[in-house]
């Protein structure tokens, strides 16, 4: 894994700081990289002002940190949707993001690979097609910001596993998309971790670490639920992972939980 330390995810700062200040508290305790949550009164890339990314650039300078990524909320947006406004407004929505990350200095802005009705899904891939349209239009707003893209396992998207994600990528062939891994998300539907790394290999670029109990899509404290930390770490070992690793943890009083975390994995050798 890269040096540089576990990653801070400001998903649990939400409701209680903003951006920088969330930058402030998590620097003092140690923390130098940082994945933001796109999410109002958080950061709200859309209706940012034209000081947001001056105050989070000089919070990063100040914590001698560095932005990784940018991560708009899923129930929030869909590049999959049916209706070709929401798909609209999502692909404004990512590409506000992509904005914001390229004046913070950001690598990555995340995205959802659509969501798929639980109840009445179509039995054909229709709706992967306007997921692949979608796609197309953002990666030339990406390049222009000079910021990749990162599909997520996500247990309520068309891509909910390791192998459909890798297939994907395989087939579609775009240079600046890569892949994010989250050990939870997976977890939630049944994946063993060290098979699901391996399978993404080829574009695996940064990995998410919390826990949450089998069957069930939580980011819990880790060592709280039924993630196996020692498989991933060794999956990561074999496969040379030199990507960041990052802490998303939902739960009261996030800095600390993310000190936790840090902890956490140190104690079962994780070199964070």
């Amino acid at each position: 894994m890269a040096k540089g330390g576990l990653g801070a995810h400001t998903f649990g700062c939400v409701w209680d700081m903003d951006a920088a200040a969330a930058v402030g508290a998590l620097a003092e305790q140690g923390f130098t990289r940082f994945e933001f949550i796109a999410m109002a009164p958080h950061l709200d890339p859309r209706r940012a002002s034209p000081d947001a990314a001056r105050t989070i650039r000089r919070a990063l300078e100040a914590a001698h940190g560095e932005a990784l990524a940018l991560d708009l909320p899923s129930n929030d947006v869909n590049l999959a949707s049916t209706s070709p406004d929401l798909v609209d407004f999502t692909i404004e929505s990512y590409a506000a993001a992509l904005r914001m990350a390229g004046e913070i200095g950001a690598r990555w802005v995340v995205v959802l690979p659509g969501r798929r009705h639980m109840l009445l899904p179509p039995r054909d891939d229709r709706l992967l097609d306007v997921f692949r349209g979608a796609l197309e239009r953002l990666v030339p707003l990406a390049e222009r910001s000079g910021v990749r893209l990162l599909i997520e396992n996500h247990p309520q998207t068309l891509l909910p596993d390791a192998a459909s994600i890798a297939a994907f990528l395989a087939r579609e062939g775009h240079g600046r998309v890569d892949a994010l891994y989250d050990l939870a998300n997976g977890v939630a539907i049944g994946e063993a971790p060290d098979a699901a790394l391996a399978a993404l290999e080829p574009f695996l670029a940064m990995v998410h670490v919390s826990d949450t109990p089998a069957g069930q899509w939580r980011h819990d404290p880790i060592g709280t639920g039924a993630v196996d930390f020692d498989a991933a770490r060794g999956a990561l070992a074999r496969l040379s992972f030199a990507g960041p690793v990052v802490a998303e943890i939902i739960a009261p009083d996030p800095v600390a939980q993310l000190v936790r975390a840090r902890a956490a994995l140190q104690a079962r050798g994780w070199p964070v």
